[in-house]
């Protein structure tokens, strides 16, 4: 294949949809098998054209991803997905009640359950799972299980 329908290849997986370069970069050296010069100048083209913004992408996914993850787990993902860590530092979280979100969370995932131990048990290690602190965790679910005793 040339550069060229490299090129191509990686705008199509870019225009479906947004992508930091970290994807793109495993999109052409592990699926498609360009090499790792060729790849880096279509992500510097990409870049250029405005297709690849790894900080535009990072603002996208937090504030999309708010109002289900903690900041902690959107920080993770967006490490994992190649973000650089100076990125993440400069995005600003401090409107994001985390107290508020985990409870919302909570009392969806318990809307059709009993409040059981078996249940708050689940719900401790949902919550966990979410990117929440052990001891807020701790908190709303013995708030959880009081407000279900009265």
């Amino acid at each position: 294949m040339t550069e060229c329908e490299f090129f191509d290849k990686a705008l199509v997986y870019v225009l479906k949809m947004q992508r930091t370069e970290r994807e793109v970069s495993i999109f052409l050296l592990r699926k498609k098998g360009c090499a790792h010069d060729v790849a880096g100048r279509i992500i510097e083209r990409l870049k250029g054209l405005n297709y690849l913004n790894d900080a535009e992408y990072a603002r996208m996914y937090a504030s999309a991803k708010r109002e289900k993850l903690s900041v902690r787990a959107i920080k993770l993902k967006l490490r994992t997905k190649g973000i650089a860590q100076s990125i993440i530092d400069e995005l600003r979280f401090e409107d994001c009640d985390q107290s508020a979100l985990a409870k919302a969370v909570a009392a969806k995932y318990m809307r059709s359950k009993m409040p059981d131990q078996a249940n708050l048990a689940r719900l401790f290690r949902y919550l966990v799972a979410k990117g929440f602190e052990y001891d807020l965790v701790g908190e709303i679910t013995k708030e959880v299980r009081n407000a279900n005793r009265n």
